[in-house]
């Protein structure tokens, strides 16, 4: 009997030990601080009923947990044990899954192990299934380093386009190891990493060579995974970018500008981020303006409006807008606008290179050059002398050639100021004036041989000696003659002329500078002819001045009367002959008209002044039958001249009386 029992109970064992060995191991994998399910299946091929689940871990003689439900026990009724050793109130046996599963809570490592469920039925044999529980330890959040610096990045970094990416993406712990893999938005670009075993510290390193615009905003992500039961670790940065400007274009390029008008230029780029910084060029030199006022646009666009006023100069010039991004060396655009500017002649007049202007004599040629520079080109070029347009005229010594005047064979009357005058389409413009100097010897200023002076005897007359010369005369002297002999007159009664004028009580004929003669005849020898003599370096020349005494001017006799009011007979026209004026000019006449009666009074006095064809008088409101008598006086700047008398005049009321005696 005893050994019937022992040999059932090897045999009991042997069976057992048979069945571990049969039964295969699950692997099942769980998270740490997560819930696992470890499967059980309790179901029976009879539809026999269980009696008992026992959970046992390996490591330990004792069950872990128990489901009982002897006694033919709803489920919902079950007496439940858990180990408070093992996994206490972290562990529930479920029944409603299929298959059954042993749930634990809150995972913990040192749940890991090979877990057995035994299960036991009624009447079927009991059933055995093996599972080995992994414990996962997620790794930490990956932390992304600068390639060179590894400083930590944010969120957003900003790189300049074209530059290459250099990242490296370190993530800590792990159990297993993590993959650790780069993505570019969804696609992967990077899986090559290493673990640190001793550090326990998985890195990868990207390097991603020269992103463009297409890269702005996208997404680099680092992921770190070391199971798909939970999500992996990532870790994000988005691209910010630096981009180059694309476009940059002057907008209002006019085919040809006025100087000295103001403009206003508009440029345009886009592409730029953030926006390009517009800067305006001038001939490769930078313009400092205030006029200068800048716009950003949407869609990383920027705008500049030059307030631009060409000059002569700028023409043939190029100006430049010039876009760039200060964060991106080498990044600048431009566009360039050549100057077409166009303006009023500008026009310079000399003469001729090869002549001496202080060394110009009466005979000589001499020529003119018009430089000028103009565009448009000019269509007309005129020259003037002294206001007045020349025209060409070879007799007269005037040659006009493209850019150059031309004077042959000078004489006095050519000195002057010469100008030129050019015009295009934007206007017309004058030369400076260039003066002509002609040397010639002194003539007598006022064109005239000889001057004559009316003098009383005892008056004093100041006689210049005014001449036009070129150089000034260098010497004078005064010489006089009375048809007698020519004598010199002494230095001591003459004198250089400072301005014009002369003291009270004298004459000044004449009023020119050069020397004054001051001269005063006592008797009549001390009338003739005083001469003035000039020299300068070309010639001498001489004026003489005639004295003349003009104590006493004459009048003429009236040519003719005529009756006024042939009907009424009241009145008179008298018509007068100039007589010699004395040496001075006339300047009036005077008539006076008194009754024939002696002693009566002056019935009428009349002034009328010079004219060209001798005085005309007109004497109203006389009375038929009565006589008068007519005075008539001529007036110069000595005085009244002796009367011309008419007598007896007497009115007839007929037509036009004459008197023998004064015809």
């Amino acid at each position: 009997m005893y050994i019937f029992e022992a040999i059932k109970k090897k045999l009991h064992l042997f069976q057992i030990n048979l069945s571990l060995v049969a039964v295969p191991i699950i692997a099942i994998d769980g998270v740490i601080e997560n819930k696992v399910q470890l499967p059980c299946d309790i179901r029976s091929n009879n539809n026999d009923e269980i009696s008992m689940v026992l959970w046992y871990k390996e490591g330990r003689d004792e069950p872990i947990y128990s489901f009982d439900v002897r006694g033919r026990r709803q489920y919902s009724n079950a007496r439940l044990w858990s180990s408070p050793s093992a996994l206490g109130p972290r562990a529930f046996f479920v029944t409603a899954t299929n298959p059954a599963h042993l749930s634990i809570d809150r995972l913990e490592s040192t749940d890991e192990g090979i877990y057995r469920c035994r299960v036991d039925f009624r009447n079927s044999p009991t059933r055995k299934q093996r599972m080995n529980l992994t414990v996962i330890v997620p790794p930490s959040k990956p932390v992304i380093l600068d390639g060179a610096t590894k400083a930590i990045w944010g969120l957003e970094e900003r790189y300049n386009e074209g530059s290459d990416v250099n990242l490296i993406c370190e993530v800590r712990g792990g159990k297993p190891p993590p993959k650790l893999t780069w993505y570019l938005d969804n696609t992967v670009i990077d899986e090559s990493y290493h673990y640190d075993t001793q550090g326990g510290l998985t890195v990868n390193h990207l390097a991603y060579p020269k992103i463009g615009r297409q890269h702005l905003q996208a997404r680099l992500i680092c992921q770190a995974s070391n199971t798909n039961l939970v999500p992996p670790q990532t870790r994000l940065l988005v691209l910010e970018m630096n981009l180059k400007p694309l476009i940059v274009q002057i907008l209002t390029k006019e085919t040809r500008v006025s100087a000295d008008k103001n403009y206003d230029v508009e440029c345009r780029s886009s592409g730029s981020r953030p926006n390009a910084v517009i800067t305006w060029w001038k001939a490769n030199k930078p313009i400092i303006n205030k006029e200068i006022n800048n716009y950003p646009i949407q869609n990383n666009q920027s705008l500049s409006i030059l307030s631009f006023i060409p000059t002569i100069e700028d023409d043939g010039k190029y100006l430049t807008c010039r876009a760039e991004n200060p964060a991106i060396p080498d990044s600048a655009l431009e566009d360039k606008w050549r100057l077409d500017v166009q303006y009023q002649p500008v026009v310079n007049l000399r003469m001729g290179e090869t002549l001496n202007p202080d060394d110009i004599k009466e005979g000589d040629d001499v020529y003119f050059e018009c430089i000028v520079r103009a565009n448009p080109k000019v269509y007309k070029l005129a020259w003037f002398k002294d206001g007045k347009e020349l025209k060409n005229n070879s007799t007269a010594g005037v040659v006009l050639s493209d850019h150059s005047l031309v004077l042959q064979g000078l004489t006095r009357y050519s000195a002057g100021a010469y100008t030129c005058l050019a015009a295009n389409s934007e206007g017309k413009t004058a030369s400076n004036p260039v003066s002509l100097q002609i040397m010639y010897a002194p003539v007598c200023k006022e064109g005239k041989s000889e001057v004559v002076v009316g003098a009383l005897k005892q008056e004093t007359v100041s006689l210049v000696c005014s001449v036009e010369s070129h150089p000034a005369p260098l010497t004078f002297h005064w010489t006089f003659n009375n048809s007698g002999e020519l004598v010199e007159v002494p230095h001591s009664r003459y004198s250089h002329v400072s301005a014009p004028g002369t003291p009270d009580g004298q004459k000044e004929y004449q009023q020119f500078r050069g020397f004054r003669l001051n001269y005063t005849p006592a008797t009549e020898m001390d009338y003739g002819t005083v001469a003035c003599w000039a020299s300068n370096q070309v010639i001498a020349a001489g004026r003489p001045y005639a004295l003349h005494n003009c104590s006493a001017t004459e009048m003429s006799a009236p040519l003719d009367m005529e009756e006024l009011g042939t009907k009424s007979g009241t009145g008179l026209v008298v018509r007068c002959l100039e007589g010699y004026d004395g040496g001075l000019p006339i300047h009036s006449y005077q008539l006076e008209v008194v009754s024939d009666e002696d002693g009566g009074p002056i019935l009428l006095n009349k002034t009328v002044p010079a004219g060209s064809n001798g005085p005309t008088f007109e004497v109203a409101g006389l009375t038929t039958g009565r006589s008068y008598r007519l005075f008539l006086y001529a007036i110069n700047a000595k005085g009244r001249s002796e009367p011309a008398i008419l007598e007896p005049v007497t009115l007839k009321g007929v037509a036009m009386y004459t008197t023998g005696e004064y015809i």
